[in-house]
């Protein structure tokens, strides 16, 4: 005993540390939520990667912490790329999706309307599939547009050189229909597959006609054509004339990824300066929501020149010509496509979210304590 009496600290000593070994290697410590120190380790080795995934997303692709666009919201990559790349929490989404909901709705209106003001297109000109049925009732039914510009005067017709806004003969007619833009069939009726795109023809020239009818102006004295007007009785309003309607192919043609066919067709008129850009107004005016819409890509306004003999004699005004380009958008093919999907962002864990709450609101308490 008394030579083991010298060793007997460092038995005790043994002897406790060995308790606390086995203690520690039985009962694993815990933290405030009961997490073992390999979950708090795995816990904070997690955090601290969506951290460094969130700095980098902070900054942006290639450092430019800045959304470069535009973005196109009808396009799913577009989307994509913005709530991805640049909107870094998932608490965006609340705030976006009513946005995003509410701009669908308008999308759905606006292709709605945009479809309504095409339907009058392609409404047909006949409901018999008859070749020859079919050109009768596209002739009547051009022949009566044609008629009804030549009464009014508002159609010029070129006959051996000189003017004339008389259908008197066969000639005539061919030529007044030439004119307006219409087609005349030969010895054969045309193709099935020419309806399509003379009905479209058809009804553009039916709108402008329309237009032109309904523009009257009276007499105003200008400075384009550089001399004074002569004086017109009070109330006296004159119109524009056509004298020619060409239709160009090169940019006529259908955007099928907007739904989208355009009808590009010139526009020659003749007539008073007055009259003749009260047309053009009428042409740029898409108010009536029941007529197609044009858009206006340009045109020339010049003073006539030069005058044949006798022309000019006891003419009220001075004659401007006009060449307006137009485009006949046709939205029929047009369909609605819901906004791209919101892209989510990963949310954070559960119970990290329900801890960081926690801990918010401990550090707002301490913080409001004296």
């Amino acid at each position: 005993m008394n030579k083991l009496r010298p060793y007997l600290f460092w038995i005790v000593a043994g002897v406790v540390l060995l308790i606390e070994l086995g203690v520690v290697l039985m009962v694993s410590p815990t933290d405030t939520g009961g997490r073992s120190a390999t979950e708090v380790k795995a816990d904070i080795d997690t955090r601290y990667g969506d951290l460094v995934k969130l700095s980098a997303r902070a900054d942006g692709p290639k450092g430019n912490p800045d959304p470069i666009g535009p973005f196109n919201p009808e396009m799913a990559e577009h989307i994509k790329s913005l709530t991805g790349d640049y909107l870094v929490t998932q608490y965006w989404e609340p705030v976006l999706k009513p946005h995003v909901e509410k701009y669908g709705a308008q999308l759905k209106e606006i292709t709605a309307y945009l479809v309504k003001r095409s339907k009058v297109l392609h409404d047909p000109v006949a409901q018999s599939g008859d070749l020859f049925q079919w050109y009768q009732s596209y002739e009547a039914r051009t022949s009566s547009v044609v008629a009804a510009l030549l009464e009014a005067h508002c159609l010029q017709v070129p006959i051996s050189g000189a003017v004339s806004a008389v259908a008197d003969s066969e000639t005539v007619t061919k030529a007044s229909r030439d004119v307006a833009g219409f087609y005349t069939k030969g010895e054969a009726p045309p193709a099935a597959s020419e309806h399509e795109r003379l009905t479209l023809r058809y009804r553009v020239v039916d709108q402008i006609a329309q237009i032109v009818l309904a523009a009257r102006q009276p007499n105003r004295a200008n400075a384009v054509t550089g001399r004074p007007e002569v004086p017109v009785p009070d109330g006296e309003q004159r119109q524009a004339a056509i004298t020619a309607i060409k239709w160009d192919e090169t940019m006529s043609g259908s955007m099928p990824s907007d739904g989208l066919a355009l009808v590009k067709v010139t526009v020659e008129l003749s007539g008073p300066l007055s009259a003749v850009l009260a047309t053009q107004s009428a042409l740029e005016n898409n108010a009536d929501e029941e007529r197609p819409l044009f858009v206006m890509l340009g045109g020339t306004l010049l003073p006539k020149t030069p005058y044949g003999v006798g022309e000019r004699k006891d003419v009220p005004s001075e004659t401007v010509t006009a060449k307006l380009d137009l485009v006949a958008l046709d939205y029929s093919s047009k369909t609605y496509e819901p906004p791209a999907p919101l892209v989510k962002v990963r949310p954070a864990p559960a119970k990290n979210v329900a801890r960081n709450a926690a801990d918010a609101a401990k550090d707002e308490k301490e913080g409001a304590a004296p």
